[in-house]
């Protein structure tokens, strides 16, 4: 019979998920109408930056990394307006469940390649399973049947966006690993360092910039700024709190699925019957070797090896 906690927690482990991939939907909703990529990036962190403030006031040490500020400054490269500029960017080129998708499921394949290439424990029997399982879906997501269906899916720049994307979040989590950063402590942190961004976007924010009606600007502020970047991280480390790291790990695989069925309920944005077996493919891909990993670090740890 399954125990309350762990029901707690598996449904706060799909909770987070299911917000995680309503953002997916939420940025290509936005940025297709008229707000500009700079602009919902600035909006994301209007809406995080006072509740990290909070936070920090309230326990100055959540906000503290322990780290030299070369450190500082490569994790808010890696994670913050940067980054969240240059994916919802690349949602103008791409539905939100094939941007979901790329980005999910090269994760845990850049992250195994960065991991072994470094020192760290090679992935396993289940880790590469995984990745090949992956590695077909996303190519098989890439040639739908459907008559134009492919170039509606994803440009090539969309591509090109979202594969760094992924890369610089996969070192992003390597370096978090390593230098053993607490993940929300540097939520916190980088919603602290986000007034940096403020120079660059009134330089360059387009003329007539945040033109747009009021619940657009409130949708971006509310659901990024606080759901995204707090609500579905507290969800997360709830989760993992009661089933444990591997088991909402597993979960978080629901990610891409969770994008593409609401880009096509909400955004009618409609996959094929290929694509579709190509999302469970990749969703079952990410699944085992996010396990599989999970398992061969653990089993590293307890061996007394440094974390990679």
């Amino acid at each position: 019979m399954t125990s309350r906690p762990m029901l707690l927690g598996i449904a706060a482990g799909m909770l987070a998920a299911l917000i995680w991939g309503g953002g997916a939907v939420v940025s290509r909703y936005l940025v297709l109408n008229r707000l500009d990529p700079i602009d919902l990036t600035f909006l994301r962190y209007v809406g995080c930056l006072p509740i990290a403030a909070l936070l920090a006031l309230q326990a100055p040490a959540r906000a503290h990394l322990a780290l030299d500020w070369w450190q500082t400054a490569l994790l808010v490269l890696l994670a913050g307006p940067a980054y969240h500029l240059l994916l919802i960017y690349g949602y103008q080129f791409a539905t939100a469940g094939a941007g979901a998708l790329l980005v999910s499921g090269l994760l845990p394949i850049l992250a195994m390649t960065i991991g072994a290439a470094t020192g760290g424990p090679w992935p396993g029997v289940r880790g590469l399973s995984g990745a090949l399982l992956v590695a077909l879906g996303l190519v098989v997501f890439a040639n739908p049947t459907g008559p134009g269906l492919a170039a509606a899916t994803i440009e090539p720049i969309g591509v090109a966006v979202f594969v760094i994307g992924a890369m610089m979040w996969a070192l992003l989590n390597h370096l978090v690993r390593r230098w053993r950063v607490s993940p929300f402590s540097l939520t916190i942190a980088l919603a602290l360092w986000s007034p940096l961004f403020l120079p660059f976007y009134l330089a360059f924010r387009p003329e007539g910039g945040l033109a747009a009606p009021w619940h657009e600007i409130v949708l971006q502020v509310v659901y990024h700024g606080v759901l995204v970047a707090f609500v579905g991280t507290m969800l997360f480390f709830y989760a993992v709190r009661l089933v444990g790291s591997e088991v909402a790990a597993f979960l978080q695989a629901a990610i891409p699925a969770i994008a593409a069925t609401l880009g096509a309920f909400v955004l009618g944005e409609w996959i094929d019957f290929n694509q579709a077996v190509a999302i469970v493919l990749t969703v079952s891909g990410i699944a085992l070797a996010s396990l599989g990993y999970g398992a061969q670090m653990k089993k590293a740890a307890g061996a007394g090896e440094a974390p990679s």
